[in-house]
């Protein structure tokens, strides 16, 4: 199991060694697979930390996948010229999570903020690939 430090520490370090006495910092954690888990989400939050991280579509659960596909509470971004750049919506909820603590699963809800985009030259370009892939399959 891999635990993130605490960004408020970090924080405090930096602030005490710089003779910085008011700086405001957003510090994102981008996470890989292995700090991407329940847990370190958790420990995370405890300590006040904020994570970014991505989840696939088809592993949501089904009541947050209908609400990715549901087409409406999207906003589109257009350019200059009126072509759709991107879709977005996005939602702050209590989400379960089943932790690890003292040796019993227990759950949790934590609270995140959701935001799902779309961008439609992406899909365009992951549906040539899939397509490209199938066909050489079939040779």
């Amino acid at each position: 199991m891999l635990f993130i430090p605490s960004a408020k520490a970090l924080v405090y370090l930096f602030s005490k060694y710089s003779n910085i006495s008011s700086l405001l910092f957003l510090i994102d954690f981008a996470t890989d697979k292995g700090i991407n888990c329940v847990q370190n989400i958790a420990f995370s939050k405890k300590n006040g930390d904020r994570c970014l991280f991505s989840k696939s579509v088809k592993n949501l659960p089904k009541i947050e996948k209908e609400w990715v596909l549901l087409d409406s509470g999207y906003k589109e971004v257009k350019d200059k010229d009126g072509k759709l750049m991107y879709r977005y919506k996005s939602c702050i909820d209590k989400f379960p999570y089943t932790v690890d603590h003292e040796g019993r699963n227990v759950q949790v809800m934590l609270t995140e903020k959701r935001l799902v985009t779309y961008n439609p030259s992406l899909a365009e370009k992951k549906r040539y690939e899939i397509n490209r892939l199938s066909r050489k399959r079939k040779r």
